[in-house]
């Protein structure tokens, strides 16, 4: 087959930032219907599993677990805010200028004597070397605003910034509702995918400052900052939402459940932290007893996340164990009458641990 063909797209990209691609994408100039012959003639080839999306014209290939998309150079346009796009055969420079940013908008010719030149028709390539975010047109985020989720992960996993316009004309979209135009599920695959980057800390800041989550609760949504990046990284979303929401009001965890449905007990999850948040200001015996009565559903690693700098919480999860601090032996202790007999005596056996007496084993 001789096919116009070119690689576009986060490949390009990666590979001009040193990054090895995960993923690649190809386009080729060529129409409809000869796009699903070509990926027909192709899936025969390499006798893979392959999937193929008639509307938009674009073809999957899993080879040796790597996914490689096939891509009909398309131009598109939208009917209104978040709509499904009309889309036709096009070539490379109108295909690329569909996209989301400019360093995405990126291609390498892989035809004939074009052979490795580059097409970069809206400086994608100076907007690597700047390290900015920079989107193609004014109404970017209104046809398609999924890419207001975009460009922060991008921002965090580069460690890029937005350009000034492209900054106001996310606070633009949003302002003008946006984000009320896109699915929950949808909101919640873009925030997870956010909430997975390395450099958490500024995809954080920008949800904060772009106000999505206010956007589509209609609501003044506090999120905290104050956590150990790394312990974070490790959670799972559910986790890390709590994490970042348990500071608010019980009225706005429980409309932030209803709408991203983060998992079961969500709301009694972000309780129980707070709680615990109010007892580190208490005398130990009350922190070590918030801590007891809340391990069943905060778990460890949201405590390492949260409270990695107390001494008296890092103590506790060192010695749970040794001390036997378990909810079972507590419920069975406390059918017997004895429950506050059973939490004195750990307690006590906790802090003998703790002052790093060895005696604690004998409280036991």
């Amino acid at each position: 087959m001789n096919l116009r063909a070119y690689l576009v797209g986060g490949a390009v990209r990666d590979m001009y930032l040193g990054i090895v691609p995960l993923d690649f994408d190809f386009v080729v100039e060529i129409g409809e219907e000869e796009h699903l012959n070509a990926f027909e003639k192709i899936t025969s080839i390499l006798k893979c599993k392959s999937k193929y999306n008639s509307y938009y014209h674009t073809g999957k290939f899993s080879i040796n677990g790597e996914d490689v998309d096939f891509i009909m150079a398309r131009d598109e346009s939208y009917s209104g805010i978040a709509s499904k796009p009309r889309v036709w055969s096009s070539n490379i420079i109108k295909d690329l200028g569909r996209r989301d940013f400019t360093i995405n908008s990126i291609a390498v010719s892989l035809y004939g004597d074009e052979y490795g030149r580059i097409i970069d028709p809206f400086n994608g390539l100076l907007d690597l070397k700047r390290k900015k975010i920079r989107v193609l047109h004014d109404k970017s985020f209104m046809d398609d605003p999924t890419r207001i989720f975009r460009g922060i992960k991008y921002l965090s996993r580069f460690d890029f910034e937005f350009d000034r316009k492209t900054y106001e004309l996310i606070l633009c979209a949003i302002e003008r509702g946006a984000m009320l135009y896109l699915k929950s599920e949808r909101v919640r695959q873009e925030l997870e995918k956010i909430l997975e980057e390395k450099n958490i800390y500024k995809g954080i800041k920008y949800i904060k400052k772009t106000k999505i989550l206010n956007s589509v609760i209609g609501k003044e949504v506090f999120i905290n900052t104050c956590f150990d990046e790394a312990s974070f990284l490790n959670l799972k979303f559910k986790n890390k939402l709590a994490v970042l929401l348990y500071r608010n009001s019980i009225d706005i965890i429980k409309e932030i459940e209803e709408y991203l449905k983060p998992g079961a007990s969500f709301s009694d999850l972000c309780l129980k932290i707070k709680e615990l948040k109010e007892a580190t200001l208490k005398q130990d015996d009350s922190l070590y007893t918030s801590l007891f009565n809340c391990q069943n559903v905060v778990a460890d690693e949201i405590l390492r996340t949260l409270f990695k700098k107390d001494k008296r919480i890092d103590g506790f999860l060192r010695f749970k164990k040794i001390v036997k601090l378990s909810r079972h032996q507590f419920d069975k202790a406390n059918k017997r009458g004895e429950g506050q007999d059973f939490i004195d005596v750990k307690l006590d056996a906790l802090y003998s641990f703790l002052r790093g007496e060895l005696n604690g084993y004998n409280k036991l």
